[in-house]
């Protein structure tokens, strides 16, 4: 098994235990997760193998929609983690003249930065902070009325690499759900 069909287990595993977690989450977690369309996570996740398929070949247009493809999953990682850690993020959450934003509303800059200020060790914002700011910007490449650097085929395999240990960094950093859910 790949890192890739790793991933796309942990993500269905995922979606599976979080679609049913008022058996285990705080009632404010599950009205946030009551609105999630997880089955589109993971149909976005199972979306990586065309472009894997493609490889390095991948015309421009393939590969700014294979950009976005990552994009959104790493904005949506971002808000699920935010999401599960809500009564925590309540107490210190991203505001735009003292108004929260709750997760599902925060842009992807405000999340990332949100992120590197509050989620991730100083040794980890230094490779996380700058990776998510590629993906970010690769990703608004899809608005075609400005031009951005949208890489290689093989870049985006690389990067596509770097987001299986992403998945893997944030999955590893979720609440521990008893084992009687499986």
């Amino acid at each position: 098994m790949t890192n890739f069909d790793v991933m796309k287990v942990k993500t269905k595993e995922f979606s599976r235990i979080w679609k049913d977690c008022k058996y285990f989450a705080p009632k404010s977690v599950t009205k946030k997760y009551a609105k999630v369309v997880l089955d589109w996570q993971v149909s976005l996740t199972e979306t990586l193998d065309i472009w894997i398929d493609k490889g390095i070949n991948m015309s421009d247009g393939e590969l700014i929609l294979a950009n976005a493809n990552v994009g959104a999953l790493v904005e949506c990682w971002l808000r699920l983690f935010l999401c599960a850690y809500y009564e925590d993020y309540i107490l210190n959450p991203i505001k735009i003249k003292n108004e929260v934003i709750e997760p599902e509303n925060a842009t992807f800059e405000k999340l990332k930065v949100f992120f590197s200020k509050t989620v991730f060790t100083e040794q980890e914002n230094n490779e996380w902070f700058k990776w998510i700011d590629e993906i970010q910007h690769k990703r608004n490449a899809i608005h075609s009325f400005k031009y951005r650097e949208i890489g290689t085929g093989n870049d985006y395999l690389k990067n596509l690499q770097k987001y299986c240990e992403f998945v893997d960094f944030i999955f590893d950093r979720f609440p521990i759900i008893d084992s009687v859910l499986s």
